[in-house]
């Protein structure tokens, strides 16, 4: 009985192993830097797609913006940022999928330090990687 109970375990177990999906990993240039976001695919699919020239982004600039400053009010560190660039960006091979790329400035030892988000049209609200190599 217990060999049976096990090997169910098992089944249960491998079934959920099995069904994980891994994110999608976009590396974008930004100004010289290169992040790294890593978006589950469910993410993309949710989000509206968007054509240019045929109507507006599904999300506007403000609500995005919005969107930042509300994760950002979370961070003890970033209640001062500042907004330094925006860029609406599609998503690498998938024509109507669109995101905007936020770059925010804080300050730490008197020294300006970037920090990269991504919200997808769907509004969901992703930190970037800024990648090591290019720390300066």
């Amino acid at each position: 009985m217990f060999r049976v109970v096990l090997a169910g375990f098992l089944l249960l177990l491998s079934h959920s192993v099995l069904a994980f999906k891994f994110p999608i990993e976009m590396i974008e240039g930004v100004n010289g830097a290169r992040v790294i976001v890593y978006v589950a695919e469910g993410d993309i699919e949710r989000g509206a797609g968007w054509v240019p020239f045929k109507g507006a982004p599904p999300l506007s600039l403000v609500k995005a913006l919005a969107t930042v400053r509300e994760h950002l009010a979370k961070i003890p560190s970033m209640q001062d940022a500042t907004l330094k660039e925006v860029q609406l960006r599609q998503i690498p091979r998938r024509e109507d999928i669109w995101h905007y790329m936020v770059v925010m400035q804080s300050m730490k030892d008197g020294k300006p330090v970037l920090h990269y988000y991504v919200v997808l049209m769907s509004g969901k609200f992703i930190p970037a990687i800024l990648e090591p190599e290019s720390y300066k």
